[in-house]
């Protein structure tokens, strides 16, 4: 019986040892291109690398990240005016299929969002969008194909969007934008 086994053994050995790579598909290494993803540089909060829209930002110690403490939070503007952060990544190009995953968490139950879309003469255009208004972390998705010049830009913005009269509240952490195709 040990005998048996062995020889099994050593057939499965010498099979898996015959494997190799086809190299059919992309290899991608599967890196997050957002800078500063959770708003912290060195345990103190940040927006090193994200534009604003407003000058007083707030950071909260709020987080659902294993690796920092700090989130970001944004209070609806009044229409017309959404309250937005934003950060850029350039050097992609060609098609692929990119995936936006947020952690978002609401104070008030308020709709938050998360988007990206190529910036081009000071406009985000051909925006996608992810919604949440759970009063938990949340990690919300999105993926979408994207096809770009090399001198494209691809912009990440979340907001609390704009309202007339209440004022809402949402929390964003963990941002990781990634090429996955």
């Amino acid at each position: 019986m040990k005998r048996f086994i062995s020889i099994i053994l050593f057939i499965l050995l010498i099979l898996l040892s015959s494997c190799k790579e086809t190299g059919v598909g992309p290899t991608l290494s599967i890196i997050n291109l957002i800078r500063n993803p959770n708003f912290e540089l060195n345990g103190q909060p940040s927006l090193q690398y994200w534009s604003a829209d407003f000058n007083n930002p707030k950071f909260i110690q709020d987080s659902p990240s294993f690796d920092g403490k700090w989130s970001l939070q944004l209070y609806s503007g009044y229409i017309p005016f959404e309250t937005y952060v934003q950060t850029f990544i350039t050097g992609e190009s060609g098609t692929g299929v990119y995936k936006l995953t947020v952690w978002m968490k609401s104070i008030n139950g308020w709709r938050g969002s998360a988007s990206i879309g190529i910036w081009k003469q000071n406009n985000l255009i051909d925006r996608k969008y992810i919604y949440n208004s759970s009063q938990q972390w949340t990690p919300v998705s999105l993926i979408d194909t994207l096809s770009l010049q090399s001198t494209d830009t691809i912009a990440v913005r979340l907001s609390a969007g704009a309202a007339e009269l209440s004022i809402g509240s949402d929390l964003f952490d963990d941002i990781t934008f990634q090429r996955i195709w």
